[in-house]
């Protein structure tokens, strides 16, 4: 019946599930989230209230992602944030950074390798980056979290993976220069990438 449903319609159980939860009505909330979430409706949320909920999923996959196990523990959050990601992969323009850069350090992974259970996931959403998110993915190469990781051979292989995939899913010119500029680089050259002045230089046209 959900797939059934006129889009204006899922956006309005949404905005339902939201009026119940600003009035303080528990009960009906509660029913609400747990329905969306049977038929994967959460994408349907109200704005302000996918920004909160998908970023504790984030917030949760990145602390599991830093923990004891993680490659066993990661795939259950990996699944609920692909839950509240739309086939558009549209998200809230205040959780991009957070999004990019936590899916960024899980796909690339560790020294030991990348959730084989959540990697499928994870290329799933990396491959619904819009500009506005491969822009921050660009971006994202001085974080020094993400180019820590980037010294691990296995971490430059997966990042190559990324690029390849990222790089038919947009029609920038200067994304794509900037891509090609990483892709030309040798692997051992990929976590000080961000110091490179010419990069830079790319970097200050997507601005």
């Amino acid at each position: 019946m959900w797939n059934l449903l006129p889009e204006q319609q899922k956006k309005e159980t949404g905005l339902k599930y939201a009026n119940w939860a600003v009035n303080g009505d528990t009960q009906r909330k509660n029913a609400a989230h747990e329905f969306l979430e049977t038929v994967n409706g959460l994408s349907y949320l109200s704005e302000d209230v996918l920004s909160v909920e998908l970023t504790e999923a984030l917030k949760l996959l990145y602390n599991t992602h830093l923990g004891w196990n993680n490659f066993h523990n990661e795939p259950p959050f990996a699944k609920l944030i692909r839950k509240y990601i739309p086939q558009n992969g549209m998200i809230p323009d205040s959780i991009i950074h957070q999004y990019v850069k936590v899916l960024f350090l899980c796909r690339i992974g560790n020294g030991y390798g990348v959730s084989t259970l959540a990697e499928p996931i994870y290329d799933e959403l990396i491959g619904k980056f819009r500009d506005n998110e491969i822009k921050e993915f660009l971006h994202s190469f001085s974080d020094i979290e993400i180019s820590s990781q980037l010294c691990f051979s296995s971490c430059q292989r997966n990042l190559r993976e990324i690029l390849a995939v990222l790089k038919t899913h947009t029609s920038n010119t200067i994304i794509l220069r900037a891509i090609d500029f990483i892709e030309k680089k040798h692997d051992k050259q990929f976590s000080s990438i961000a110091e490179i002045d010419d990069y830079k230089n790319i970097l200050k046209q997507l601005s």
